[in-house]
């Protein structure tokens, strides 16, 4: 059985996962505790190409670009620490790229399966920052200017 969790039992003391409770140590003392951060990009568009087939190669690329500047900036890799309080995991990756699918045809439909994905919980000045974000590495595919 495996089992994960963002605070290795230990509750949230960097407020990156705020909610998350410390973890009773008979109950921890069960597990091993094993690091694991996001898998490097070519794996990641391996497992969209998986589970998104028909999702073109460029675009996945793309959104893979978009959720490690996001990841950077949840992360605080700059000195100020986080800038961004939600990141994106490898599931809602995943996620964004399905929708973009389901969602193909629509007026900006990177946008909005984003939104659908992750933005929708953000607050308004992060949902912005990470829109902004997308629009510069997707360019004209942003807006819907490129097929």
């Amino acid at each position: 059985m495996f089992a994960a969790g963002n605070s290795v039992g230990a509750g949230d003391g960097s407020g990156l996962y705020q909610g998350v409770l410390r973890q009773n140590l008979a109950f921890m003392d069960r597990f091993r505790v094993v690091q694991v951060g996001y898998p490097e990009p070519a794996v990641e568009k391996a497992i969209i190409k998986t589970q998104v087939p028909k999702l073109p190669d460029l675009i996945a690329e793309k959104m893979i670009t978009v959720a490690g500047e996001i990841r950077r900036l949840f992360v605080g890799a700059r000195e100020g620490g986080a800038e961004l309080t939600v990141t994106m995991s490898t599931r809602t990756l995943v996620r964004w790229a399905g929708l973009s699918l389901t969602f193909k045809g629509a007026p900006k439909v990177f946008e909005y399966a984003l939104s659908q994905a992750l933005t929708a919980r953000a607050e308004p000045e992060q949902q912005e920052a990470i829109h902004r974000i997308a629009a510069d590495v997707f360019g004209d595919y942003w807006d819907g200017s490129q097929p």
